[in-house]
């Protein structure tokens, strides 16, 4: 679990919920310029917090599950 906000700033990022126990994140996730994201992984996540995009993509992957809650 982490509340710590994650910046993004290269042109593709990615969060891998693989491994064992399902990872949660509660801080907010900011993505900027035209850069992407992509949710990955074989286990569970979990994203509470806002996720910011300005020109970027937010892509998921993978057989896991991924529940985003934040407000956007």
């Amino acid at each position: 679990t982490t509340s710590r906000p994650i910046y993004l700033n290269n042109a593709t990022a990615s969060i891998d919920a693989s491994g064992s126990g399902a990872l949660t994140l509660t801080g907010g996730v900011t993505v900027l310029g035209s850069r992407s994201i992509i949710l990955t992984g074989t286990g569970e996540a979990s994203q509470s917090g806002a996720m910011a995009l300005s020109l970027g993509t937010l892509t998921k992957n993978g057989s896991g599950t991924w529940t985003l809650s934040g407000a956007n």
